[in-house]
């Protein structure tokens, strides 16, 4: 299940303070459950292509990730999209380099 990106700077810190909701917390929070819950459905059954892990991981390896209620989730990185929603250029060539990978591996 795809990621969004998570609010930066002053406004998501000013409307967390507030009550408000800020974009990107609650959608990968349902996102990651989600996520969740599909690896353990098909756990040991079939390969699972994980877009939200790909999504998530920054060029050197490290995950972009956020703590709310005790938990980690995981957040689409920044530099994957324009919009905080959708892959750009960018995002899609490393999704794409990840899916070629995945489907190699399933030949062997």
């Amino acid at each position: 299940v795809p990621l969004t990106s998570m609010e930066t700077g002053v406004k998501p810190w000013i409307k967390d303070i507030i009550g408000r909701p800020v974009r990107g917390y609650e959608d990968n929070v349902a996102r990651t459950r989600l996520n969740e819950m599909l690896k353990k459905e098909f756990d040991g059954k079939e390969p699972v292509f994980d877009l939200a892990g790909i999504e998530a991981t920054l060029p050197d390896g490290g995950r972009t990730t956020y703590e709310k209620g005790g938990r980690n989730f995981q957040a689409l990185v920044r530099a994957y999209t324009d919009n905080g929603g959708h892959l750009n250029a960018t995002g899609r060539k490393v999704v794409a380099e990840q899916l070629l990978v995945f489907l190699a591996n399933l030949v062997k």
